[in-house]
C-alpha cells in the first residue's frame, strides 16, 4: 500500500542564460540552496537533472549526491529552446540524483532479482542501511482485488507520470488502458512509480513488464517507503547512448539501457514474481 508519507526537498536544477555563463552562478546558487535545504531535514534531497547537458549533474554529485536512475522522454526535443546540442533524440530524459539526510534505514526492500544488483549498488553509495529480499513467504503474497492508481498528463511535453498506491489483480488492465489511450499518439511517454517496501511488486514488476514496461531507476529515502520506477516509452526512440553524462551517470545509463533493450523479450515468473518459500 502506498502512503502519503513523501518526505523530501527537490531543489531545481537550472539552465542559465549563454551570457552569463562562466562565472560560476551555479555553483553560488547551489551552495546557497543546499546546506538551507539539509538544515530543514528532510528524508533527503532529489534533483531531476537534464541529459542534454552536464553541469547540475556534476553541480550535485561534487556536493554528494548520487545517481538513482532517469525519468525517460520527459522533453519533447522539438520544444527545447537552448544553446546545446541536441542531436537525434527526439525526447530528451531527467537524471535523477538523491542524497541522503535524515533518514538512513531504508528497512526492508522487496526487489525482483533482475535488479537487486543494482539496487544493493545505490543504496551502498547512499551510505544507508537495508535489506534486500527477492523472495517471501506464502502468508505475506497477497493481491487484492483492485489497484488505485494516481495519474498526472503534461500534454505539453507528452508524458505522463502514474504513482501506484495499490496493487490489485486488475492493474494490467488498468495499464493497459492507459496504454491503448496513448501509444497511437506518438510520441508519449509513461513512467510508473511503485512500491518496494510490500512484496506485491513481485507480481506488479511481473505484469507490467507483459506490456512492455522495463525498469529505470529507484526513488529511495524520499518517502516512508522505498519506490522503484518502471517505464513505458512506446514507438519513442531513446537514443540513451547521445545523453550527455557525467561518468557515474553514464554507468547508470548503461545499466538502465540494458533493461530498455531487453523489455520485450518475455517474462521469468519465476524470478520476477519472487519465490515463495
Amino acid at each position: 500500500m502506498f502512503t502519503d508519507g513523501e518526505n523530501y526537498i527537490e531543489p531545481a536544477s537550472q539552465i542559465i542564460r549563454k551570457e552569463y555563463r562562466g562565472y560560476g552562478l551555479a555553483d553560488k546558487l547551489v551552495d546557497y540552496v543546499f546546506p538551507i535545504a539539509e538544515e530543514l531535514k528532510p528524508n533527503c534531497l532529489l534533483v531531476h537533472a537534464v541529459t542534454f547537458h552536464k553541469i547540475t549533474q556534476s553541480l550535485c554529485e561534487a556536493r554528494g549526491m548520487i545517481p538513482t536512475g532517469f525519468r525517460l522522454g520527459t522533453f519533447l526535443t522539438k520544444s527545447i529552446i537552448n544553446s546545446y546540442e541536441l542531436r537525434d533524440c527526439e525526447k530528451y530524459s531527467e537524471g535523477i540524483l538523491v542524497k541522503a539526510v535524515n533518514k538512513k534505514d531504508a528497512g526492508i526492500i522487496y526487489l525482483p532479482s533482475e535488479v537487486s544488483s543494482f539496487g544493493r549498488k545505490i543504496y551502498d553509495r547512499l551510505g544507508v542501511s537495508y535489506e534486500i529480499r527477492n523472495c517471501v513467504r506464502a502468508e505475506d503474497y497477497y493481491i487484492s482485488n483492485k489497484s488505485q492508481l494516481v495519474t498526472k498528463c503534461d500534454d505539453m511535453q507528452k508524458n505522463v507520470l502514474v504513482t501506484i498506491r495499490k496493487i490489485g489483480t486488475d492493474l494490467t488492465d488498468k495499464i493497459k488502458e492507459l496504454i491503448n489511450s496513448f501509444e497511437n499518439n506518438e510520441p508519449w511517454t509513461m513512467q510508473v512509480t511503485l512500491s518496494t517496501s510490500t512484496p506485491d511488486i513481485f507480481y506488479a514488476y511481473a505484469e507490467l513488464k507483459k506490456l512492455g514496461l522495463f525498469f529505470s531507476g529507484l526513488k529511495p529515502l524520499c518517502s516512508e517507503i522505498e519506490q522503484m520506477y518502471m517505464q513505458w516509452t512506446g514507438n519513442v526512440k531513446l537514443n540513451m547512448d547521445q545523453y550527455v553524462l557525467t561518468s557515474s551517470f553514464d554507468e547508470i545509463r548503461k545499466d538502465i539501457e540494458s533493461f530498455y533493450l531487453s523489455r520485450t523479450r518475455g517474462v521469468n515468473n519465476d524470478k520476477d514474481k519472487g519465490q515463495i518459500d
